[in-house]
């Protein structure tokens, strides 16, 4: 004999996770229930159906536990394979769409934090950090003159206290997954790094993830020489032991198959950077330097 005020209990208090169909016998719902409960659904379903079934008088509770239908109710059988499959549709209905309520609703959010991200890493290679949301945002509109992309690399063209910064965006693949970074490059004639950071998606933590949690090894890269002199190929790199102090960083300790990973994007995304780096430094210097044209200029020069 079931107890009316204990199944009201179980639904009202553990109704997310079909409790009180379970101690009803009633297993088919109970995996139902066990099954949405990390929807919420089921929970706020089993708190109202606790306050009905305490509602109830004893001859409706027995009728209840019977599948009899009350005075002017329905005659549907709750325990039956029809009410159980039709029960589950509804509910998978209701949870796709609350899921894709809740996604809509939330991906202009979304969309903003990691632009956001973005802008703060940009910043961490410049070696500006520890700013808030605002204060990156305007920092960045402060310091990032320009956004573009060419042959598929990624660029920002920066100054910082009048010099020139040019930002380059990496890609590569770490131990377990992919890995990403930004360097910074200054100087027209001997491009060296100004800044580095570098991210990662599931690099071992204390190990390989020291190339995003590190900023004393992201340090080490301030100075390297880029390329090697009078050509376009990359001197810059990560070595297991550093013999040429002017263009390599060691490795991070324990993480050499993530440090070749880093090594490996470095020297990929700057190889296709090369000439375009070249190009926009050229850019930047001419851009700098022209001076305002004051004079008047022809209809015909123009459409020329």
């Amino acid at each position: 004999m079931k107890n009316q005020f204990v199944t009201g209990l179980l639904a009202f208090l553990f109704g997310g996770i079909g409790l009180h169909k379970f101690y009803l016998g009633r297993v088919g719902q109970g995996l139902l229930y066990l099954l949405f409960c990390w929807t919420g659904i089921p929970s706020i379903i089993g708190f109202i159906e606790g306050i009905l079934i305490w509602k109830k008088s004893e001859q409706e509770f027995q009728d209840y536990l019977l599948n009899k239908p009350s005075e002017g109710g329905s005659t549907f059988n709750t325990n039956s394979n029809a009410y159980i499959i039709i029960y589950s549709a509804i509910l998978v209905v209701i949870v796709a769409f609350l899921l894709a309520f809740v996604y809509q609703a939330l991906k202009p959010m979304q969309d903003a934090n990691v632009a956001l991200d973005v802008k703060k890493q940009i910043l961490y290679s410049l070696n500006i950090r520890d700013l808030d949301g605002a204060a990156a945002e305007a920092k960045y509109k402060e310091v990032v003159k320009e956004e573009g992309e060419k042959d598929g690399q990624k660029y920002y063209l920066c100054e910082i206290d009048g010099e020139d910064i040019l930002v380059v965006a990496l890609k590569g693949m770490g131990l377990w997954g992919g890995i990403s970074g930004y360097i910074s490059i200054h100087g027209d004639e001997t491009p060296t790094v100004y800044g580095a950071y570098f991210n990662h998606e599931s690099e071992t933590a204390g190990l390989g993830a020291e190339i995003k949690d590190s900023q004393a090894w992201q340090e080490k890269f301030i100075g390297k020489k880029v390329f090697v002199d009078g050509t376009q190929d990359v001197a810059l790199s990560v070595v297991k032991k550093v013999e040429d102090p002017a263009t390599q960083v060691d490795c991070v300790t324990g993480a050499t198959l993530t440090s070749n990973g880093v090594n490996d994007m470095i020297k990929a995304g700057l190889k296709d950077a090369g000439k375009n780096a070249v190009e926009l430094f050229l850019k930047m210097q001419c851009t700098k330097d022209e001076p305002a044209d004051t004079t008047a200029v022809e209809p015909k020069a123009e459409e020329e």
